[in-house]
């Protein structure tokens, strides 16, 4: 199925844009159509819905995932 997945920091900069369309599944299974787009680090969080999720959580039509970088600052 066709989600929407939201990129934040370096990651919608590396896209020109702040999201993708991929098709999956699961979470994890978005990530690695991500990952095959665009050089992801491994440290990335996924979230489904605005709330942190494992890869094997399973996806239902309208559902959200964002890639959350690492933060660095200081």
């Amino acid at each position: 199925m066709k989600v929407t997945v939201r990129l934040f920091g370096f990651l919608a900069e590396e896209a020109g844009r702040p999201e993708l369309t991929v098709e999956a599944g699961t979470a994890g299974e978005a990530l690695e159509a991500v990952k095959a787009r665009l050089p992801v680090p491994k440290s990335v969080r996924i979230a489904v819905n605005e709330e942190y999720a494992a890869a094997k959580t399973p996806l239902r039509r309208g559902d959200v995932v964002s890639l959350i970088p690492p933060v660095a600052g200081g």
